[in-house]
């Protein structure tokens, strides 16, 4: 069959939380070019990959009526200028934004047809003459668990496949919180990692110093994982603008050299912790449910 009135096309499948929603796309399937996150695979019914059958993936795409394409690293792959006839949508997530900003930026503005959605740490980067809604993925976690936390405090981090290259900043995290008990989250599958996330306390997602790229950072799926398993989420990035689509998220966002002070205002002051940490859930919970993200990127 090659019939699908709406095609999600991906780098690979961990781009923009494209596994979590396809499936609840009606008429849909998913072209991921690659096949890197065997564990987000297995999530996504309909799918092809474009390396393995370029053929079948280009007569799906022409016949469809509406492409989403998720994460900037995808333009690398599909010329959303081939299909000016159907509905194009664009959801940036990713750092190729930030390395080919102007490329894309351009692109954008030549093509006032394609919609944009942009996680909103990347807000700052998009030209002002593209128009934009900012974006939060689908989390797919049962909010309605039972979530058992360590006795010990404890913090995690997860810079997943990052953690070599250090870009959320893990090296300055753990030298940070060297006397605290902290687990760094790497080499695991997602199941594993929220596992892992349900019995932590504070979660911190990124600390970036000296980006290239002048990026401070900002609040990722990791970081909303946490969230709806009720940790207190801490990142560096300056306030995060989402209104008047939604509410601002509630994150702790502050300059890296701030870390340890936070972490003992926060150890000081229990009530304000359970506080946060409700006021948090509850706007993701709201935010990053399927019937909102769903919602969000069709209309």
């Amino acid at each position: 069959m090659s019939d699908f009135e709406t095609v999600l096309f991906s780098n690979d499948s961990s781009y923009g939380g494209i596994s979590f929603i396809v499936n609840h796309i009606e008429d849909s399937c998913t072209i991921l070019v690659h096949s890197v996150r065997k564990d987000f695979d297995s999530m996504i019914d309909n799918k092809f990959y474009y390396n393995k059958n370029n053929k079948l993936c280009l007569d799906i795409l022409s016949k469809s009526k509406r492409i989403i394409v998720f994460g900037a690293i995808s333009l690398n792959s599909i010329n959303l200028s081939n299909y000016k006839d159907k509905e194009l949508i664009l959801v940036i997530t990713d750092s190729t934004f930030l390395k080919k900003n102007t490329n894309i930026n351009n692109f954008l503005i030549n093509n006032r047809n394609i919609k944009v959605l942009i996680m909103p740490d990347l807000i700052p980067f998009i030209d002002k003459k593209i128009k934009y809604k900012p974006y939060f993925q689908h989390i797919d976690i049962d909010i309605n668990q039972q979530i058992k936390k360590y006795e010990e405090l404890t913090f995690s981090h997860s810079p997943g496949l990052k953690y070599k290259s250090n870009l959320k900043g893990s090296k300055f995290i753990e030298d940070t919180l060297k006397d605290q008990k902290l687990i760094v989250i790497h080499n695991k599958t997602w199941s594993e990692c929220i596992e892992i996330k349900k019995k932590t306390h504070i979660f911190i997602d990124q600390m970036i110093i000296n980006n290239e790229y002048k990026y401070a950072g900002g609040i990722g799926k990791s970081g909303l994982e946490s969230i709806l398993l009720k940790n207190i989420l801490i990142t560096s990035a300056p306030p995060l603008i989402t209104e008047p689509y939604f509410d601002n998220p509630p994150s702790i966002n502050i300059h890296p050299k701030e870390l340890k002070t936070t972490i003992n205002k926060l150890i000081n002051n229990p009530d304000k912790m359970k506080e946060m940490s409700q006021k948090q859930y509850e706007w993701a919970k709201k935010y990053t449910s399927l019937e909102f993200v769903k919602n969000n990127i069709l209309h």
